[in-house]
């Protein structure tokens, strides 16, 4: 019976040649499955944004993530990523 080295990370056991799989829109490559934001959680988060309530207040409010929450203000153009100062800006 051949040993298995369980310390050799994926990268390094699989085929150079081996074709990868193509990712549909609205799935992940991270496991996390991705869920389309409905017009409610939209409302939500605007009314909340608009009231300057934290990002991590507003997510679990609408069961997001910080991320998720920030991205879709940027997304819906009331955020913006300042490179230089590695922040998230508000524009609205």
């Amino acid at each position: 019976m051949e040993k298995t080295d369980i310390t050799a990370s994926p990268v390094e056991t699989t085929a150079a040649n081996e074709p990868q799989k193509k990712v549909k829109k609205g799935e992940s490559t991270t496991g996390i499955r991705r869920r389309k934001w409905r017009r409610e959680e939209e409302r939500i988060l605007l009314a909340m944004y608009e009231e300057n309530v934290d990002y991590e207040v507003i997510g679990q409010r609408i069961n997001r993530t910080v991320s998720a929450v920030t991205s879709r203000l940027q997304r819906m153009g009331y955020l913006m990523y300042d490179k230089e100062k590695k922040t998230v800006v508000r524009i609205r």
